[in-house]
């Protein structure tokens, strides 16, 4: 049975502001809207409405806005993870970063992960990437895992859909695994030679990479919610976490 340790709920009224903080309701671990780079203020926008906060990037290559989830900063969270996020991706021709968390180049932690849509020719898909271990001074470092969705997982229109990535490390059936509208599109069971790790990753984003700087992407979309759960989600229990997310929309029912 998984926990939940974190939950954003990025809807409200049309008054968010610039690195305005915003709450989990679990821990009360901050996030903001940031933005940074060079860009068009007048044709690159954010705002938030009932659907959650939309990232209106049409610049994407020298700077735009994002989502800093800069409370987790600081905090340690390992081992088996499930992440679940609404998203509605408005372009689907770049590598739309979903969810991130890495640590600092010049650091030990090479561990991360990685959720994102690969809008590239022959690779438009869903893509979940995992790192679990630290880089050591010998310099041995584990291989990413990393899962690509099958030719369903190909992101056609901007309508908002439910995805789940779930991290799991056992010895003998360790996974990685996405799911999107309560469907598994992809799992990849190579073992993952170690556990998550504990050191603190220090970037934490939604809609862009760790780095900035030119031909480095912007999501252009809304993101509804986003949760992070201890454990790895069994199939039943993504069934159980998309039916509850279809109550939420009886359009889909």
């Amino acid at each position: 049975m998984v926990t939940l340790l974190y939950h954003w709920d990025f809807t409200g009224s049309d008054d968010l502001s610039l690195n305005q903080a915003i709450y989990d309701s679990q821990s009360n671990v901050v996030a903001k809207v940031k933005s940074r780079g060079t860009f068009n203020s007048s044709n690159t926008t954010f705002s938030r409405s009932n659907d959650g906060i939309f990232l209106n990037n049409n610049d994407n290559t020298t700077g735009g806005y994002y989502i800093d989830l800069e409370g987790l900063n600081t905090i340690q969270f390992s081992g088996n993870l499930s992440i679940e996020m609404a998203v509605q991706n408005h372009k689907r021709d770049i590598k739309a970063v979903y969810f991130l968390s890495t640590g600092e180049d010049n650091g030990t932690n090479k561990a991360f992960l990685n959720a994102r849509f690969n809008g590239l020719p022959g690779k438009n898909k869903m893509f979940f990437g995992v790192r679990t271990d630290e880089y050591s001074n010998s310099g041995v470092s584990y291989v990413e895992r990393k899962i690509r969705g099958d030719n369903d997982t190909v992101i056609t229109d901007n309508s908002e859909h439910h995805y789940m990535f779930s991290l799991n490390y056992d010895g003998s059936s360790s996974s990685v695994k996405l799911y999107i509208d309560g469907i598994l599109k992809g799992n990849n069971t190579n073992d993952l030679e170690k556990a998550l790790i504990t050191d603190i990753r220090s970037v934490n984003f939604i809609g862009t990479r760790k780095v900035e700087g030119e031909g480095v992407s912007y999501l252009k979309g809304v993101i509804k919610y986003l949760k992070i759960y201890q454990g790895a989600m069994t199939d039943s229990e993504v069934s159980n976490a998309h039916f509850t997310y279809i109550a939420g929309h009886p359009e889909l029912v």
